[in-house]
């Protein structure tokens, strides 16, 4: 696999926010874009709330050097600001310590769900290994609900995850990290590019993520991340995909879809609202474990990588 060519926008996207982040933390922390700590809240003193805005903000300035344009790109610039934005919003309703109601996110997630669709990113058909000539093509209404399901499942994963310092960036870093592996091994120069603008991004705001953390992702960073996850799996191994890449492919957030998966069960049984916030999530659980902050984020790294490794295999075992 030639990996060179990605250098330099792995080196451009990590040191654009190597440098600037401080800088824009800076600005969050005078227009009081922190969050603070109340409720459940685990942090004692008010963060800035700009990964979100920064990493996006780096895609946008190198995409023209790098990238060249295509659904993607489009699915990515567009869709990844409507949830950027949504997410700021409520960030800053956060820094207020007030609620933003779930409907807009929800309706924003669904309208770049929506759009990646309509730019072609979505299920089309899939196979079955076993038989070559074994395939279900999907009618345009099932299409449209798988991938609608599909992304808006991936980005509420993503924002699950992001409650301990490190956590979801460091996972979201891990699953694209994979996924830009099997792109290359594909030959998925485009989807390669980007995938490593994300992950130089997400390298250097790990920095000031890790704990103790200097930002935090907000909604608006790990929205943007589980939108990115989700539309480039859509484009690259979900293209065609058999049985085996759909498995694959849900490896890579394995880790993610199990914290949902297992939340989502709990707040069911107790008749809670699937959307209202508790401390039933896997880092909370190791926390009551008696685990530190750092051993909470390292073990939920090693499952990641777990999951990640698994998928490797699969996909180079079986799918090449």
């Amino acid at each position: 696999m030639a990996l060179l060519p990605y250098f330099f926008p792995l080196f451009s996207s990590f040191l654009l926010v190597w440098l600037f982040l401080p800088l824009i933390n800076r600005w969050a922390v005078s227009k009081g874009l922190v969050d603070v700590p109340y409720g459940r809240k685990i942090h004692i003193r008010p963060i800035p709330l700009t990964g979100g805005i920064t990493i996006y903000g780096c895609f946008l300035l190198l995409i023209r050097l790098w990238v060249p344009p295509d659904s993607l790109l489009w699915s990515l610039v567009i869709g990844g600001g409507g949830l950027v934005a949504i997410g700021v919003l409520d960030d800053w309703y956060k820094s207020q310590q007030r609620e933003l109601s779930p409907l807009p996110k929800l309706l924003a997630q669904l309208g770049v769900s929506l759009l990646a669709f309509l730019l072609g990113i979505r299920f089309q058909s899939i196979s079955y290994p076993w038989n070559d000539e074994g395939m279900i093509q999907f009618p345009l209404g099932i299409s449209f609900i798988l991938t609608l399901l599909w992304i808006t499942a991936f980005i509420n994963m993503f924002n699950f995850m992001d409650g301990a310092d490190g956590l979801a960036s460091g996972v979201s870093l891990i699953s694209l990290l994979t996924m830009m592996v099997i792109a290359v091994a594909l030959d998925q120069h485009e989807l390669a590019l980007m995938a490593v603008l994300f992950i130089g991004a997400i390298a250097a705001f790990l920095r000031y993520n890790f704990h103790p953390a200097q930002a935090f992702l907000g909604d608006a960073g790990s929205m943007l991340l589980g939108y990115v996850v989700a539309v480039t799996s859509l484009s690259g191994m979900m293209k065609g995909p058999t049985l085996f890449t759909l498995l694959a492919t849900l490896l890579i957030v394995g880790l993610p879809l199990v914290d949902m998966v297992q939340v989502m069960v709990r707040r069911w049984r107790r008749g809670t609202p699937l959307y209202r916030a508790d401390k039933n999530h896997l880092h909370h659980l190791l926390f009551q474990a008696g685990l530190s902050h750092r051993q909470v984020v390292l073990v939920l790294y090693l499952c990641g990588l777990f999951f990640s490794i698994l998928s490797l295999y699969m996909f180079f075992a079986y799918l090449i």
